[in-house]
């Protein structure tokens, strides 16, 4: 054997070594694309599913902001129209007819009366002539307030007075009145 014929033999097996390691290179570097690409994809997903979360999360709150801000007007439309009630019902009362509001105060201080020893009445200027007893003016749209000897019990029957308490209490029946 010659020294070419080992030479021949030598940088033949060293080629083979060689194109086996660049194969098992290619072949590793395939796999570590592949590996990647797959972590890639799975991040993008992951990403997708992420913003369309978000996007939904975004959609909820803002459906839920415009529900509440339609029914925070409809209960702001619903507190106007009760207090127009209110008003025009105030109006109704100032504007009684005199034999009205008569009837109206003697039956008040007949129910003070019921309660407490009356000795003062306060009410508005327009009734103070239909009162017998000793009475203060105060600007009252009607009505009276009841005081006893030594002002330490008062009884308010104010119009004002009475017609407050009577929309607190029936809140809910005037709002399925109005509101049906």
């Amino acid at each position: 054997m010659g020294l070419e014929q080992i030479k021949s033999e030598i940088i033949g097996k060293a080629e083979k070594k060689a194109q086996k390691i660049i194969k098992d290179a290619k072949k590793q570097a395939a796999e570590i694309q592949k590996e990647a690409d797959k972590e890639i994809s799975e991040y993008k997903d992951k990403k997708l599913n992420q913003k369309q979360k978000a996007m939904d999360d975004y959609k909820r709150l803002s459906e839920s902001g415009i529900e509440f801000d339609k029914k925070s007007l409809n209960l702001s439309m619903k507190k106007d129209i009760l207090d127009k009630a209110k008003i025009q019902t105030q109006k109704k009362l100032k504007d009684l007819k005199k034999s009205e509001r008569k009837k109206h105060i003697r039956k008040l201080i007949k129910k003070a009366e019921n309660d407490i020893s009356v000795d003062k009445v306060i009410c508005s200027a327009q009734d103070k002539s239909v009162i017998e007893k000793k009475t203060d003016v105060k600007d009252l749209s009607g009505g009276i307030i009841a005081v006893n000897k030594d002002s330490t019990i008062r009884i308010d029957y104010s119009y004002d007075n009475i017609l407050g308490q009577v929309f607190q209490d029936n809140l809910n029946k005037l709002s399925d009145i109005l509101f049906r």
